[in-house]
């Protein structure tokens, strides 16, 4: 019998009929109140469906909701949250409005392969996604108008299960979109949305949907549709999932479809946010439509292209980057290169990448550096990886000037704080802390709450992290049929020293760094005095089978009887049992092999909630350690080998362990707690979450990049692209002419010692061939210098000129000061002007001094 089928849901009364529209919107889930309304519908329902309000609207009896409107708690509750929604849609008065009024209405179009938004919404993997999500979230916060690009996976990233042997099971369920806060797009005539996008000469279909993130929204892509084929409809099966043509055919949906999708919708953006290479296609599309709109050439069109386009690089590896064969390359992009009419060898060029064993390969990575105004890395530790790793981009200039930035990674705190601290923090800072959230002067408010009241905070959270870690750990346990003795009894103690560890499981993120000495680590951990226990939580990739065997190796460990109940490994790392422990554990462990941590910012998380860092210093924590708000392992040191650096550091770690954290935390005088572990909660507090937070992050993007594109925009955009012909001739021009720039110095003073202070004066000559003085910058360069005469700190002064000593040659001069101590070098250089971007850097070409 072939039957039509409908979802039929509760109708929902007049009476609460805003309910919908707040659990479509995901401000919801950063909002105690709103939380709490939805709880209080059905409280049992609610758990069950992994805190998912549309899942609940859809299954919760019409009866049940009839009763609540006679429910003078639920009404109050429901009318608070309805006004507080209602306040934050229309507030006038937010950041972007008061600092930068002038582009209210310049959109940022922000492309992602994955968004960590709530736990009920699994489109996301781990740290990447979060990261995406709370950039979308404090955008709304702050009043910038962003529109996120993603895709709508079918089947997300999987569930992660733990056999009895320690093996990870990897589960894949099949979303209900129905039951996610995602609608279908609709055009004018009352149509879904669709694009489509060509690959091999087959025409691939998506529909559009949209979800709502505060004032802004997130639009994702889904292949999974009648008019594509089954092997079409699973390019948006799984995230991260399948071999290169799979991936390569994510990469196109999300970064050339994405373009079309805006097309499609009349959003033109003014900014063009690239986060990780994975939309890095994206350029194709937009260089193919702004060639066929503006009619210009390739050259052009990338150039203008170019002028508002950011890239984000997050991995400090070249081989965690995507690289596709120059054979698939041309395969999916033989249209491209046609419509560019440029040769097949320029066209790979601008992604082309020589790895370490030889092999030429077409990086995303280096795709978006080449076809990016800014680029920039996520931490100070990781632009300094960065601009090492991708110097060979730039060939002339010094791996310290190559023209990739830092903006250090934060989190939005609203979504990770727990609800007690939040209500903390509203009841002892002003009220309207929530727009303040990187004022140092509102943080520092915490130390006037008194540490009995702090302490039982953290209790609570403590306490519900034990409770959500033994209902866990009683179902993987009775699902594995352990009816043993310890299955019997799951005894984690609130009173003992709590360490917690949860991330991805890469190899890089050493897991097992505290298991080096197992004898050491007994004795520790069963001090029947000082006792310590452990939380492990975290996924390996599918594919990452040395990852895989650190978790059954941790999982082995924990059910021996020396450890049984003492250390933990919690399956299925969430944004639910994320946001319990960076709240309830006591310390919280990083030990990655330095420096492979991009950032990292679940210790940012912890810190926030009065949970103290215990962490290498690597990633964010270089910056947000001063010495006395943690604990760091190890120095900046480098190693001669993998052993020598693991043996070293675990030392560290065990001896910081036994000798700091532990005295610390037991030295409570009669009381329930320690006053200088508190007084060490407060200062982690104070000095970390005013500054690495998602609120000081967006605002650094949109102060460093956006509001420069925007500007590059409207400068570059108008009067029929004129003025993007006139950079392509200047640019070309300075390339023809680069090669007969010469430049020669000269001291004025000839001496070989100085000093502090003195000040040397610096003459060059400089011959510019069929180019002027506008056209370029001479400058002088002063650095500190090694042993092996290396530039370890430097400075440019400005030269000026002095004479025009004939139609090419032209002296200029400046005055150096010697403002650095030790060996001194100096010399002068030219480089292009480039008057139309400001950006100096990207040509690539600087003259040095002979």
């Amino acid at each position: 019998m072939n039957l039509e089928k409908i979802i039929v849901v509760p109708k929902i009364p007049d009476s609460i009929n805003m309910l919908r529209n707040i659990a479509y919107n995901i401000w919801w889930s950063s909002n105690n109140k709103a939380v709490d309304l939805f709880k209080y519908i059905d409280k049992e329902i609610w758990e069950g469906t992994n805190h998912n309000p549309v899942k609940l609207l859809n299954i919760v009896s019409e009866e049940r909701l009839i009763k609540l409107c006679e429910d003078a708690i639920f009404i109050n509750l429901y009318n608070d949250v309805v006004s507080e929604f209602g306040s934050y849609i229309k507030n006038n008065d937010a950041w972007q409005e008061r600092s930068h009024g002038e582009y209210r209405n310049d959109v940022i179009a922000y492309f992602c392969a994955e968004y960590g938004l709530h736990e009920s919404i699994p489109i996301y993997s781990g740290g990447l996604g979060v990261l995406a999500g709370d950039h979308l979230k404090s955008a709304s916060d702050l009043g910038i108008p962003v529109v996120g690009i993603g895709l709508l996976y079918q089947k997300g990233y999987f569930i992660q299960n733990i056999s009895k042997y320690g093996d990870q099971k990897n589960i894949f369920i099949t979303n209900d979109f129905d039951d996610l806060p995602v609608r279908p797009v609709y055009n004018q005539n009352g149509e879904e949305v669709m694009i489509n996008i060509t690959m091999e000469d087959t025409r691939i279909w998506a529909k559009v949907w949209e979800m709502e993130i505060g004032i802004n929204k997130l639009y994702l892509l889904d292949s999974n549709i009648d008019e594509n084929t089954d092997e079409n409809k699973g390019i948006t099966d799984a995230l991260y999932g399948g071999d290169y043509n799979q991936r390569i055919k994510q990469e196109m949906l999300l970064g050339i479809g994405g373009v079309k999708l805006l097309e499609v919708i009349n959003i033109t953006p003014s900014v063009w946010h690239i986060n990780e290479g994975h939309s890095a296609f994206l350029v194709f599309e937009r260089i193919a439509q702004v060639m066929k709109n503006d009619n210009i050439d390739f050259y052009e069109a990338l150039e203008l292209v170019r002028s508002n386009e950011i890239f984000t690089t997050h991995t400090p590896v070249s081989a965690g980057n995507d690289m596709f064969s120059f054979n698939i390359i041309e395969r999916y992009f033989k249209n491209y290169i046609n419509t560019f009419r440029i040769s097949r060898t320029r066209f790979l060029e601008l992604g082309e990448c020589n790895t370490n064993n030889g092999d030429r390969l077409f990086s995303m990575t280096v795709l978006a550096l080449r076809t990016s105004i800014y680029s920039n890395a996520v931490s100070a530790l990781h632009g300094e990886v960065s601009r090492e790793l991708w110097k060979k981009v730039w060939h002339d200039v010094p791996t310290d000037e190559v023209p990739i930035d830092h903006v250090t990674n934060g989190v939005h705190i609203f979504t990770w704080l727990a609800p007690n601290m939040k209500s903390l923090y509203a009841q002892s800072f002003e009220r309207e802390y929530r727009k303040s959230i990187d004022n140092d002067d509102i943080w520092n408010r915490i130390n006037d709450v008194s540490n009995d009241v702090l302490w039982q905070k953290h209790i609570e959270n403590k306490r519900n992290l034990i409770n959500l870690a033994k209902d866990r750990l009683q179902i993987q346990r009775k699902r594995e049929y352990l009816n043993d003795d310890l299955e019997r009894n799951i005894s984690l103690d609130e009173n003992v020293l709590t360490i917690g560890f949860a991330r991805r499981f890469a190899t890089y993120k050493r897991a097992g760094l505290i298991f080096r000495d197992i004898e050491r680590l007994k004795k520790i951990i069963n001090n029947q005095e000082r006792p310590i226990q452990i939380i492990f939580a975290g996924k390996a990739h599918p594919a990452d089978i040395p990852g895989q065997d650190i978790i059954k190796d941790i999982y082995e460990l924990s059910m021996k009887p020396e450890f049984a109940n003492k250390i933990i490994f919690i399956e299925n790392y969430d944004m639910n049992l994320a946001k319990h422990m960076v709240a309830g554990v006591d310390v919280w462990l990083n030990t990655p092999r330095r420096p492979y941590e991009a950032s990292g910012t679940s210790g940012q998380k912890a810190a926030a909630n009065g949970v103290i860092n215990f962490s290498v210093l690597d990633g964010w924590w270089c910056e947000g350690y001063n010495g006395n708000n943690g604990w760091a392992i190890g120095d900046y040191r480098k190693f001669d080998s993998l052993e020598e650096q693991d043996s070293e550091e675990s030392k560290m770690l065990y001896t910081i362990l036994e000798n700091e954290i532990i005295p610390m935390y037991y030295e409570k005088n009669d009381k329930p707690y320690s006053d200088r572990w508190v007084e060490t909660m407060k200062k982690s507090i104070t000095t970390i979450t005013p500054y690495f937070n998602m609120h000081r992050q967006v605002k650094e993007y949109y102060e460093k990049f956006y509001a420069n594109c925007i500007k590059n925009k409207n400068k570059l955009y108008r009067d029929s692209v004129q003025v993007i012909k006139q950079m392509c001739e200047w640019k070309e021009k300075v390339h023809a002419n680069w090669g007969k720039v010469s430049i020669y110095t000269k001291q004025i003073a000839n001496q070989s010692k100085a000093e502090y202070g003195d000040e040397v004066k610096l003459q060059a000559d400089v011959r510019m061939e069929n180019l002027t003085e506008d056209d370029v910058i001479v400058e002088a360069y002063i650095g500190i210098l090694d042993n092996n005469d290396n530039v370890v700190e430097y400075k440019t002064i400005p030269m000026y000129k002095a004479e025009e000593m004939s139609d090419e040659y032209y002296q200029y001069e400046t005055n150096v000061k010697l403002d650095f101590i030790g060996k001194v070098g100096y010399t002068a250089r030219v480089i292009p002007n480039n008057s139309y971007t400001e950006n100096n850097k990207e040509m690539g070409l600087i003259k040095w001094a002979e």
